[in-house]
């Protein structure tokens, strides 16, 4: 067990040289209100954020943070965004979501395996279950739209999420997606690192396989960096060429010379409210 910590820690301490610094950092900027979800299967910890402006039927945007390798093994970054997200925006109602197994800066934690870090985290369970508290969000709150934006493999999750819950969500945000097929990320992952938690079969989710599940309704926007070494644009290219050759549509916004990193990017946070806006 030691042996694999180090080999992870290894994999992603690679990962942090590759990439520069975005000021993606773990330090909490604003207070939201502190919530519990209880699923069937895990109870998920986050932060609600509300606009300003704000009526009885708000918006709901949910934000989903990655898989948080060194030196963002405790994220936060997701409340973040949430934060500017509600801030920016009229009507808006935000909730940063801690995944199935995460521990934020301040101890709160979420029921659940966390995994390798090698997209064993992107299961049918977990999936399932944050879908579960998405739609509980929704209840609880009387969202009229629902908003998902997604990070790395909170993007894939939330991939995952359109195919296997088609009516939930009515726009998504997925930034620096390994929306391919899990394989092929995980050998991209090995030919860049060489750390062996990347080989074999490992039970998970693959987003492109869920492409055709997916309601012709939802909007979707990709972002990728063009310097991503971790999901490389080929594969937020690929998952939009399949969801054409499905009938369905998707925007692609390609950021040059940006790495893996970029979540908090202004122009991230801009396409958030995009949609948010066509969802008015």
């Amino acid at each position: 067990m030691r042996r694999r910590s180090v080999l992870i820690f290894l994999t992603f301490s690679v990962l942090s040289v590759l990439a520069s610094a975005s000021g993606q950092t773990s330090g909490l900027s604003a207070q939201g209100e502190l919530l519990w979800i209880q699923s069937k299967s895990y109870g998920l910890f986050g932060y609600a954020f509300p606009s300003p402006s704000i009526n009885s039927e708000p918006i709901l945007v949910v934000v989903l943070h990655g898989d948080a390798p060194p030196p963002y093994e405790n994220p936060s970054y997701h409340y973040r965004f949430a934060a500017k997200v509600a801030a920016a925006n009229k009507d808006v109602l935000a909730v940063g979501l801690l995944r199935p197994g995460y521990t934020d800066p301040k101890g709160n934690h979420s029921e659940g395996e966390r995994g390798q870090l090698n997209g064993d985290n992107w299961n049918t369970r977990n999936t399932d279950s944050i879908a579960e508290a998405i739609g509980k969000l929704k209840s609880r709150y009387r969202a009229r739209k629902v908003v998902v934006a997604g990070h790395s493999g909170g993007a894939a999750i939330t991939a995952n999420i359109l195919g296997r819950h088609p009516e939930l969500i009515d726009a998504a945000l997925l930034v620096s997606c390994p929306c391919g097929h899990v394989d092929e990320w995980r050998k991209n992952m090995l030919d860049l690192t060489g750390i062996p938690v990347f080989k074999g079969k490992i039970d998970t989710l693959s987003p492109i396989e869920q492409i055709q599940h997916i309601s012709d309704e939802v909007f979707i926007t990709l972002m990728v960096g063009t310097q991503d070494k971790s999901t490389p644009t080929r594969f937020s290219e690929k998952f939009v060429s399949a969801l054409s050759n499905q009938g369905k549509s998707a925007k692609l916004v390609l950021l040059e010379n940006k790495p893996h990193n970029v979540f908090l990017n202004p122009r991230v946070l801009s396409e958030a409210s995009m949609l948010i806006e066509r969802m008015n």
